[in-house]
């Protein structure tokens, strides 16, 4: 049980998490580690499996966009198979119905847009600017709704963590938020 919390502002992508563990849902591990990560271009929240996390963390080689790729082509195609082959390998997914999946849920920044990728690796590029998963995501999204006007997107991303931990049991700080910052395009040669 987790809360990972995401917003964009200014270009820029802020992840947050907390950094509960739940076992058997009844005993917590707090200050376990980063759920909330960098690995090459992307910024990676994971809820569910702390295994799926340290594998997407230490293991996932992320690719490099081809040319001409669109983002959503990129996040949806290249990179999350990228993300089920690493998975895949590792022995860390099941299938149900034919269908395989990952224990949990991500969300995903990639220059300046931000994605929740499902157990089912269905990945889908957040329209309001903000989105939240894990047990404390109902709570975080209500508090990012309502916090549009604050210019710090940091602060948002702090605020619904907070708001998930005072209203859900099984979040606990500490929490740790990554940004990604926008790319700045350049003249070729500078």
């Amino acid at each position: 049980m987790t809360v990972i919390a995401g917003a964009i502002g200014k270009g820029s992508v802020w992840i947050g998490g907390d950094r509960s563990l739940t076992e058997s849902g009844t005993s917590q591990l707090t200050h376990g580690p980063s759920k909330v990560f960098r690995n090459g271009e992307v910024v990676i929240g994971s809820a569910g499996s702390a295994r799926v996390g340290q594998l997407l963390q230490y293991i996932l080689v992320v690719p490099k966009r081809q040319t001409k790729t669109s983002a959503d082509r990129y996040i949806c195609g290249q990179l999350v198979d990228s993300m089920r082959e690493c998975l895949s390998k590792a022995g860390a997914l099941t299938k149900k119905d034919g269908i395989e999946q990952m224990a949990g849920s991500l969300l995903v920044g990639y220059r300046g847009s931000l994605y929740m990728v499902d157990d089912e690796f269905f990945a889908y590029e957040s329209s309001d600017g903000y989105d939240a998963v894990g047990s404390g995501s109902s709570v975080a999204l209500g508090a990012l709704a309502v916090s549009r006007a604050e210019p710090n997107t940091r602060s948002r991303v702090l605020a619904a963590l907070r708001a998930a931990e005072h209203h859900d049991s099984a979040v606990r700080g500490p929490f740790d938020v990554v940004s990604l910052e926008p790319v700045i395009k350049t003249k070729k040669g500078d």
